[in-house]
């Protein structure tokens, strides 16, 4: 005893923790063997080992030393195959006894699941025929469960055969009848609340129809009183347009026949003018006559001076022909712009009647002074 704990001590010290973990598991005399062959291996490496720290390699031309390291690398190298070749040769031993006996287990293994199926198969064969009584039951209670739910699911499709599988036959009825009840009270309820819906969906149509109905009326009855008003507003803009027409008309015919009528007047004051300038013309022309006599006349008698002074007098102070025309075209009553004035008939006759006058009155006091002179 004192031997074995000595060699697991020893090899405790050699292996390291968890290869010494393992020789734990494993018998003394196997364990001394894997002693025995460490301890000659790492006697002949350690002696190795000093022999190499000896060595000393001085550069990389100290041959002799060099061929030392190699010759215990060699020597190093030949026992750790050494030592390779036994533990190999060693574990193909365990391995061969290892497969030996899995092959036995599985004879061991195989054997014993044929006479569980022998056995079992005899068991069951026994147990059918011991529990005929227990099937028949069972299958009696599965038929009055099915008929069971069968009543059920009439009256409650979605109730489970937990709630009822268990009850006697008295309880069962009990229980049928107040799902029975329960259902015709739930027809009843859906058929009063189907009704009620019928009836709210027809109220809801019914006031629908009604409401598209007022609404269709009001709708056409503002659609008449538009198109009314439309009408209205139609006619009275054609009336409108027409008396704006007519008064555009009107106005426009008013301005034609002004426009005419001062064409008219504007042809005949031209006319007039002409008349006046041709009348003035030979009036000149006498008064140049006139004139030249007079101062052919002069030259003998200074006195018929007078009578041209008398007659430029009267031209000059007693009546204006421009002032005249000129209160007319300040007068709005005949202004027709871009200085054009506007002459009626009374008022050409008016200036015809004093030009005459004008024209008498002067030749009338030429003659006199003419007269007196002579």
């Amino acid at each position: 005893m004192n031997n074995t704990n000595t060699m697991e001590q020893q090899t405790e010290q050699i292996l390291p923790a968890e290869v010494a973990q393992i020789a734990k598991g494993v018998s003394a005399e196997k364990v001394n063997e894997v002693h025995a062959v460490l301890t000659h291996v790492f006697t002949g490496v350690e002696q190795m080992k000093r022999q190499l720290e000896s060595v000393v390699v001085a550069d990389e031309n100290d041959a002799i030393n060099m061929k030392m390291a190699n010759a215990i690398r060699l020597g190093v190298r030949q026992v750790r195959l050494n030592a390779e070749k036994t533990f190999d040769a060693k574990r193909a031993e365990v391995q061969a006894q290892m497969l030996s006996y899995k092959t036995e287990d599985q004879l061991w293994l195989k054997a014993k699941q044929t006479m569980q199926i022998l056995t079992k198969e005899i068991e069951e064969m026994a147990r059918y025929k011991e529990e005929t009584k227990d099937r028949h039951l069972a299958l009696e209670r599965e038929k009055r469960i099915q008929q069971r739910a069968t009543l059920v699911a009439q009256f409650a499709p979605t109730m489970t055969r937990e709630e009822y599988e268990g009850l006697s036959d008295e309880s069962f009825d009990m229980f049928l009848g107040v799902l029975e009840q329960r259902h015709k009270q739930k027809i009843e309820e859906e058929r009063l609340a189907a009704e009620a819906r019928e009836a709210q969906l027809k109220a809801e149509a019914e006031e629908r129809e009604e409401k598209a109905r007022i609404e269709r009326e009001a709708a056409a009855k503002a659609l008449a009183e538009e198109r009314i008003k439309n009408e209205e507003e139609r006619i009275k803009a054609e009336q409108e347009q027409k008396r704006k027409n007519e008064e555009a008309a009107k106005i426009q015919r008013e301005l034609d026949a002004e426009k005419a009528r001062a064409e008219a007047e504007k042809m005949k004051f031209e006319q007039f003018q002409k008349e006046q300038a041709e009348k003035l013309e030979k009036v000149q022309q006498q008064l140049l006559k006139e004139q030249e006599e007079k101062d052919r006349l002069a030259q003998a008698k200074p006195t018929t001076s007078n009578a041209i002074d008398i007659a430029h007098t009267v031209v000059s102070s007693d009546w204006d022909l421009r002032k005249c025309f000129e209160q007319l075209r300040n007068d709005k009553s005949t202004h027709l712009g871009m200085g054009d004035i506007r002459l009626t008939a009374a008022v050409q006759e008016e200036i015809c009647d004093l030009v005459d006058k004008f024209y008498t009155k002067v030749k009338a006091k030429v003659t006199t002074a003419e007269l007196r002179d002579k």
